[in-house]
């Protein structure tokens, strides 16, 4: 009898073991993969894959547009601080936050350190940060900095449409660090199907086959909802350590310039930063107006003193947000005031209607974004693979080459395609120049000098050097 239920449990192992070597064998034709970061690291890219938090910044020195960030050890932007500051300012956000196209000493971050005597401040923004990303960089690094108020800024990121949501992929990533199990073909088959089951509030586990093209981009990367949890969190943990707050909200060149209609995709998002604000008796900046009247009150009028393109704030837009944080901090009576997170009842996150058109859901096919990185070897929108060669199937990248002289320098360079930048520089003396246009066909060039001067043209792959000549002001 009990030879004859050995023989059975040995039956039943060899049977199992066989099941699964033709799972893992079938599995693996599918050749599916987990999200990760796409490109190796190049000091020329200010990002780098990132092992909980999908990307990241590495230590040292990186090409940011025509200037260079400084990276510390932290991972973080910019200096650290030093252990007789009392007062620190942390600011979360993305790369209008960080930086982009700016030098070190003129953030956001570096304008509230230069206008605070003896209050560090800590820039915590990395290009492309979602809430679901800075909760981790917070747990990570950001608390044991010891901030005594936090900046929540992050907003673009998470109102941005595309394929996946961040939950859902930073559950993948953390699969993918499981070890023996994530390197198993019939694992990463079968692991999406559990997830739907077992856990799909805490984000579901998504795949990639290799080779195919990226799905529609038509979901927010952090939907309405689980924003104002995130924002939540975030304030809630503060209150905890006693830490003020403050809510921030990008400004917008779309809106200053009337260019689309409202409502806009992100306006859901900006109701819940402002209910939220109220709802903890927090201050909540918008700079859209701000920076509104400041382009208004020019003469004459030239956006490019704002934004570097659709997008970023200039040297002057980091000043002028600069300036209002720190006057909305001195009119809380600010450092007395500690601006505290302080709410009696639990935020109505279900009373947040996201009533965003669905024409104004998706985003171009051509444009490009940290998330497309994370897939190697996809289709025409894909990022760059795994040896770090930007590779696209059906067109290949390109370069502009201009010739500028005359007019008031720095001069703004700007590449449209379908109303959306897809490259842009900023030159801080007449030359010429290359601008290196990811893929795609004709772009809509754009060239302002400090002065306002705008030079326009059409440009395709294979066109003669174009020569951009100004007036002398």
């Amino acid at each position: 009898m009990g030879l004859s239920l050995h023989r059975k449990l040995l039956f039943s192992a060899v049977v199992t073991a066989g099941a699964l070597a033709v799972g893992e064998l079938a599995a693996r034709q599918v050749d599916l993969i987990l999200p990760s970061w796409g490109a190796a690291d190049n000091p020329s890219v200010v990002m780098t894959g990132h092992p909980s938090r999908l990307w990241g910044l590495a230590p040292g020195e990186r090409k940011n547009v025509d200037e260079v960030a400084t990276i510390n050890d932290k991972g973080l932007r910019g200096a650290l601080p030093d252990s007789a500051d009392t007062e620190r300012i942390m600011v979360l956000g993305d790369s209008s936050f960080f930086g982009f196209g700016v030098a070190d000493d003129e953030t956001l971050s570096a304008g509230l350190a230069r206008r605070l005597k003896g209050t560090a401040a800590i820039n915590g923004a990395i290009p492309g940060y979602s809430t679901e990303q800075s909760i981790r960089l917070m747990d990570e690094v950001g608390w044991e900095l010891s901030p005594t108020v936090l900046v929540l800024a992050n907003f673009w990121s998470d109102t941005n449409f595309e394929p996946y949501q961040d939950r859902d992929l930073l559950r993948s990533a953390d699969l993918s660090r499981s070890g023996a199990l994530a390197r198993s073909a019939l694992v990463r088959w079968l692991a999406p199907w559990v997830s739907r089951v077992k856990s799909p509030d805490r984000g579901r586990i998504v795949t990639w086959v290799r080779g195919a093209e990226l799905p529609r981009a038509d979901k927010r990367r952090v939907p309405l909802a689980d924003y104002a949890e995130n924002l939540e969190r975030l304030i809630e943990e503060a209150a905890a350590r006693e830490v003020g707050v403050v809510l921030l909200t990008p400004p917008s060149p779309v809106e200053i310039l009337n260019e689309v209609q409202p409502p806009h995709q992100w306006t859901p998002y900006r109701r819940a930063q402002a209910a939220i604000a109220r709802h903890y008796g927090l201050p909540h900046i918008d700079m859209t107006p701000v920076f509104k009247s400041a382009y208004e009150s020019d003469e004459p009028r030239a956006i490019s003193k704002y934004f570097l393109d659709d997008l970023h704030p200039t040297v002057t837009g980091q000043r002028i947000m600069a300036q209002l944080l720190v006057r909305v901090l001195k009119q809380r009576g600010w450092p007395e005031d500690r601006i505290v997170p302080q709410a009696k009842t639990a935020f109505d996150v279900a009373g947040l209607v996201d009533d965003t058109p669905a024409s104004r859901a998706g985003r171009p096919a051509s444009d490009r974004s940290p998330i497309q990185n994370l897939f190697p070897g996809n289709g025409p929108q894909g990022g760059p693979p795994g040896d770090g060669v930007a590779t696209q199937r059906a067109t290949q990248s390109w370069s502009v080459d201009l010739s500028i002289s005359g007019g008031s320098p720095p001069y703004t360079v700007t590449a449209l395609r379908d109303g959306h930048t897809v490259a842009s520089a900023k030159l801080p003396a007449a030359r010429a120049f290359s601008l290196p246009i990811r893929s795609g066909g004709s772009v809509e060039l754009s060239v302002a000098d400090a002065a306002g001067q705008q030079w326009q043209q059409k440009a395709q792959p294979g066109d003669a050097e174009l020569s951009v000549v100004f007036g002398d002001q």
